[in-house]
This record gives C-alpha cells, structure tokens and sequence, in this order.
C-alpha cells in the first residue's frame, strides 16, 4: 500500500492491469493503493484497461483506458477518482475578491432597480 502522504496525481502502478476489466482494477487499485474510485456500474461493465507499460501512474492508466471514449475523470488530492460519463468535473474557479463582489453586487442593483418587483408568486403565471 502506497503512502498516504503520495500525491493523487503520482500515484504509480507498478502492476500490469491491460486488458483486465475496468471494475476489477478499481478494486484492486483502492486496495493496493488506498485510493477511492467512484462509478456507476453499469457504465463500466464491459470497459477494459488500456495500460501499455508498468510501472505507470493511475493518471495515465486511465487517460490512455478513457481516450476515444465519452468517460472523464477527475482525480483529487484526498486520493479519489469520479468517473464521469459526456461531462467533466472542473476544478478551477473563479474566486472574486470582496471589492469585485461589492462591484457585481452594484451592479445587479442597478440592472433590477427599474424592474417592477412582486411579492405575489402567481402574477408570474397565466392560467386560462
């Protein structure tokens, strides 16, 4: 078992898993490596490894087993992959300081300030 300590996007397989199915990787993986995978089953039940070399990191692993696929994964530093299927999961945001929330915030009150406002939740609706 890998260290806790290791960095997610290191991890290093030193196992040869290519052509195994994908559902029995990730089980070995998560005990070997104390990693945590998340997919649906049925996703990923006739998905085989494609791995063309060992040692080699699980980042690659499943970078080479998802290309030409619609799968996507997202690995964190607490040592999780989530598999995606015809989405990604972002991992950048983008932070606004206070100055540039107080700036949006300003703005918005502009924008609305002329709208009539209403308190009834119906008006928004017509029914005939």
């Amino acid at each position: 078992m890998q260290t806790q300590a290791q960095e997610a996007s290191g991890i290093i397989i030193q196992e040869d898993y290519n052509r195994i199915a994908f559902i029995e990787f990730a089980e070995a993986v998560e005990d070997r490596y104390d990693v945590q995978i998340y997919f649906f089953t049925g996703w990923v039940k006739d998905l085989k490894i494609k791995q063309n070399s060992s040692p080699l990191s699980l980042n690659d692993i499943l970078t080479n087993t998802f290309a030409d696929t619609d799968f996507s994964f997202y690995l964190n530093n607490q040592r999780q992959v989530i598999l995606t299927y015809d989405s990604e999961i972002r991992n950048e945001f983008k932070l606004l300081d206070s100055a540039e929330l107080a700036t949006e915030e300003q703005k918005l009150t502009e924008v609305y300030a002329g709208s009539p406002q209403s308190s009834d939740p119906t008006d928004d609706f017509e029914s005939k």
